[in-house]
């Protein structure tokens, strides 16, 4: 069944964690090239991850979650108690002008996640700002707890030439610590389908 749903639509596909997660990592991959990002799977440490402003401390950890291919495979976190934003940012990457560009990841909230925010920054070359074109792809969206559910989002990178990804925990809707754990994140040259593939707990 499919939904109209903000930029695109929900397809519902139900499969085994481990094999099928794999499989569709595999053909994006053969499908799209390169990787512009480091370090956005399984990651062991947060290098190339942090805050936007150099020098600050980043908030993002890693850390396991048990519907996660059975925590076998690492994401990072974003833990928020209060009822502002933390953010994360990856490193940046060269982009080309005037080229189509997808980005996936896949994100899983706690119940308590107020909702979240993604962004694609960029910026052109020799300009000093951290970024000077917001490319937001999905603003105050909820993120459920009880599966994976992978975000496509495709953005054409205008007249600029580097940019990286953002991700906002943007708060906790009871006071405790409220978390947003996303992974395997993919920037691509190229374009497909805006989809998000929805994976049930097993």
């Amino acid at each position: 069944t499919r939904q109209i749903l903000e930029q695109g639509y929900v397809a519902k596909s139900q499969y085994t964690e481990d094999v099928a997660g794999i499989t569709r990592r595999f053909d994006e991959i053969v499908q799209a090239g390169e990787n512009l990002l480091k370090n956005s799977g399984n990651p062991q440490n947060v290098d190339g991850w942090g805050y936007y402003d150099p020098g600050l401390s980043p908030v993002v950890t890693i850390s396991t979650n048990p519907i996660y291919y059975n925590e076998s495979r690492k994401l990072f976190k974003i833990e928020n108690a209060s009822d502002t934003t933390k953010v994360a940012a990856s490193q940046r990457f060269n982009t080309k002008r005037n080229t189509t560009y997808t980005i996936s990841f896949d994100a899983i909230g706690s119940d308590n996640l107020k909702n979240a925010t993604f962004y694609f920054l960029a910026k052109k070359k020799g300009e000093t700002e951290n970024f000077t074109k917001v490319f937001t792809l999905a603003d105050k969206i909820a993120i459920p707890q009880d599966r994976i559910t992978r975000y496509y989002f495709t953005i054409n990178s205008e007249e600029y030439d580097e940019a990286f990804l953002r991700f906002d925990n943007t708060g906790s809707s009871n006071g405790q610590p409220a978390s947003l754990y996303f992974g395997d994140i993919d920037v691509y040259e190229g374009s497909r389908s805006e989809e998000r593939f929805s994976r049930n707990a097993e």
